[in-house]
């Protein structure tokens, strides 16, 4: 929690004797640890010797502090500063972080013990916390005439029940309405009554957080949020968008593609000004822990197990993002469920990939429901059923009431129609209706390449920048494997646009998917080589071959020499579909074992039809019905369907499994799978096994030309860090060669099967 202790009071008056009887040792920071890790103790004019205090070591172990004490205040976690703090700045220098973190700054006074009884117990501490005497006084003496900064509130050291939390009573409100994550969904937002209607005076509203970003009416629903913030009745919690907010206020850049080219315009077209963001900033707060009536109820974004502790001891981000993994909201209800009492309520938002229902336990309430991906917005209500009461029996047989039982209910609430965000990030978008305007647009994009191949074709593929800097829009996601005859405006090829694969980007996180993917889903195994674009050449009457950017070079050699037994079968069926006014173009996966093996071991080369695609601007496929037709008519092999996915349990069921490093397809290891929705959608997942030796690829290349790898902390499996030092091992056996060449082959493929067979 955003609590900054900072102990004032000279050596020996019982500040780390305070702070282990508190239990506040796993939060504090202490200079003198830092000092004699800094340096060695330094031997006094009597003959002992103390920790230094020199002006380096000084200024080294301030620095550290400092950068601890701002890594935690990010964190939100509780930290106590065990020094002296005797001078008035030792107390202003926190100031600045306190600000920028939100952190309430108390000072623990211990100056009332006496300068004897701390030059007393100065001399019973141990060598390591021995200070001269002389210092002890000149550190007492400032105590009088450099007070404490007004701003800060000052505790005794018997005072700490005064900082620790308590839950606040709402007991006044005869209901209490929890607001789940509203993403930018404005008109969701306007479905509930008192939103549309006027907020009611007898009633608390708790929004849960996330406010902001995915959706399209961010401005209207901050502008919204803004009106009601000053109202007592209304808490705002902090979820993890709201940091963007924060950003926008300090006229700082967010760390978010999303928020930077989408939320932010928003914000600013809409007239939500920083100086707004700043002060509904301050408005937020952690979490809301209350009674009502006899319930106890801590409601957070990210939710929590438990609050068998005082909730200072737990950093905010706890509360923001959740504790585990975002997909254990299930264990997290049932740790809450096995934990806390009968009368203890969690409510929280952000997790929920599998759509479960509003109440996912007697006392878990999940209100994230994926409004921003056409799912709900989700509205908890706890409210009064009625009352009756409880009656004792005096000593004389008369029945006296003795106090009043509440009856209560929590109603759920979901408010769904929003409707689901999918376009482009980028805010540049224009219209492209023809292939001149592609053109036109692609050439001025600086996120795209163009390649003149001569015959006034040329390649369009997105750049190494959009593709690191994740800067995906209409444009860059066409631009993948495109060639354009620019003098007659044709489509001469192209390949698949852009797709993603399983929680690469928004929209193919699983939460998003779930509300996306219209089953059923057909997964096709994703072979393991390079891909092969081939469509019709009418100014040759030839078939046009290319791969990525290029019709040239041995890659499309290797494609030629894969494609021979099929060559003329291909070229009259392109041939036909062009004089049909349907050009297509063949898409195939080429596997070539002796010239590029990649992950996948396989035992002969061979090319798979992996989709027919008509030449225009808008993705269109040939069914897979007719892709199999037209495999048999070229006797070419074609892709396969390894799952008819009907569910979304399903379908995560086979993500899962995929993602074990033994995981196998009918008894073989493959690369992955391409998944298709019923609409056409695409999204792709690798398997464990190929993730794991792709990495594995890249350490060998590094240690075989290099004889070590640093990164070796990523190495965290047995396999892994035998096979480094397998290949450290190939690596002194080459150097023994006295050759510049390996005496082996390199290829990952290679190179597995002998460290397998070793």
């Amino acid at each position: 929690m955003r609590t900054l202790l900072v102990l004032r009071g000279a050596p020996g008056c019982g500040k780390s004797t305070w702070v282990e009887k508190n239990g506040l040792l796993p939060y504090t920071l202490c200079p003198d640890t830092l000092r004699i890790m800094c340096s060695s103790r330094e031997l006094q004019a009597d003959g002992r010797f103390s920790i230094a205090r020199n002006n380096a070591t000084e200024k080294q172990t301030w620095k550290i502090i400092m950068d601890l004490l701002e890594y935690r205040m990010s964190r939100g976690e509780l930290t106590v500063l065990d020094a002296t703090a005797s001078k008035t700045k030792d107390i202003q220098q926190y100031k600045e972080l306190a600000e920028q973190y939100r952190y309430r700054t108390y000072v623990v006074d211990f100056t009332d013990v006496s300068l004897e009884t701390c030059l007393a117990q100065n001399k019973q501490r141990h060598p390591d916390k021995w200070v001269p005497e002389e210092s002890i006084r000149n550190i007492y003496a400032r105590f009088a005439n450099q007070p404490v900064p007004s701003r800060v509130e000052v505790i005794k050291p018997d005072e700490i029940e005064k900082i620790l939390e308590k839950p606040i009573d709402l007991s006044q409100y005869r209901k209490v309405v929890f607001v789940g994550d509203i993403h930018g969904c404005y008109d969701t937002l306007m479905q509930y009554a008192d939103f549309r209607e006027g907020l009611k005076d007898d009633v608390a509203y708790i929004f849960t957080g996330d406010y902001i970003d995915r959706g399209n009416q961010n401005a209207e629903v901050m502008h919204f949020l803004f009106s009601i913030m000053d109202k007592p009745n209304v808490c705002f919690l902090e979820g993890n968008h709201e940091r963007w907010i924060r950003d926008y206020g300090n006229n700082a850049p967010a760390a978010s593609r999303e928020f930077e080219l989408k939320t932010k315009l928003q914000l600013e077209a809409g007239n939500f000004t920083d100086k707004q963001a700043r002060m509904f900033y301050r408005k937020v707060r952690q979490f809301s822990h209350f009674n009502w009536n006899g319930l106890e109820v801590l409601a957070c974004h990210g939710g929590v197990p438990h609050i068998n502790t005082n909730l200072i001891y737990m950093p905010t981000q706890a509360f923001i993002q959740g504790v585990g993994t975002y997909a254990e909201y299930q264990t997290i209800a049932d740790t809450w469920m096995s934990e806390t009492k009968e009368n203890q309520f969690l409510v929280h938002g952000h997790r929920n990939t599998e759509k479960d229902p509003v109440q996912i336990a007697d006392r878990v309430f999940n209100l994230e429901g994926g409004v921003e991906f056409g799912g709900s917005l989700r509205i908890a209500e706890l409210e009064f059923v009625g009352r009756y009461p409880e009656y004792g029996i005096t000593e004389e047989g008369d029945r006296i009431p003795v106090g009043t039982n509440v009856m209560y209910k929590w109603n759920t609430v979901e408010l769904a129609d929003c409707q689901p965000v999918t376009e482009d990030l980028n805010t540049e978008q224009r219209p492209v209706e023809t292939v001149e305007d592609a053109v036109a647009y692609l050439r001025n994009n600086k996120f795209v390449v163009e390649k003149p191949l001569g015959d006034d074709i040329s390649s369009f593929n997105f750049s190494r920048d959009a593709f690191y800097s994740a800067n995906w829009n209409r444009q860059t996601i066409l631009a993948r494997g495109l060639f354009i005859d620019t003098k007659n405006n044709k489509i001469m090829a192209r390949s698949y646009e852009k797709f993603f694969k399983i929680n690469e980007v928004r929209e193919t996180e699983l939460a998003a998917l779930k509300a996306r993917l219209q089953f059923p889903v057909r997964a096709f195994v994703k072979e393991n080589g390079f891909l092969a674009i081939v469509s019709y050449d009418y100014n040759k009457d030839d078939l046009f071959i290319a791969s990525k950017s290029t019709n040239k070079g041995d890659y499309v050699n290797y494609i030629k020499e894969q494609l021979a037994p099929y060559y003329e079968r291909i070229l009259n069926r392109l041939r036909y579909y062009y004089e049909c006014n349907a050009p297509m173009t063949f898409v195939f996966e080429c596997i070539d074992v002796e010239h590029d093996p990649h992950i996948i071991k396989y035992d002969k080369s061979k090319v798979v039809l992996l989709d027919a695609i008509y030449n225009t601007l808008n993705f269109e496929t040939a069914s897979y019905e007719d892709l199999k037709h037209l495999a048999g008519q070229i006797d070419c092999p074609v892709k396969e369907v390894a799952y008819t996915v009907k569910t979304w349990e399903d379908f995560r069921n086979i993500y899962m499994e995929a993602q074990d490093e033994e995981y196998k397809y009918n008894g073989d290891y493959v690369e992955g799978f391409v998944f298709v929705d019923a609409n056409g959608f695409m999204t792709k997942c690798k398997t464990g096994y190929y993730n794991f030796w792709k990495f594995m690829r890249g350490v060998a290349d590094i240690t075989l030309k290099c004889g070590h790898y640093r990164r070796t902390g990523a190495l965290q499996t047995p396999m892994s860090n035998n096979f480094y030092g397998f290949c450290k091992k190939c690596f002194d056996e080459d150097r023994r060669t006295e050759t510049k060449d390996y005496p082996y082959k390199t290829d990952i493929i290679s190179l597995r099967d002998r460290f397998l067979n070793t």
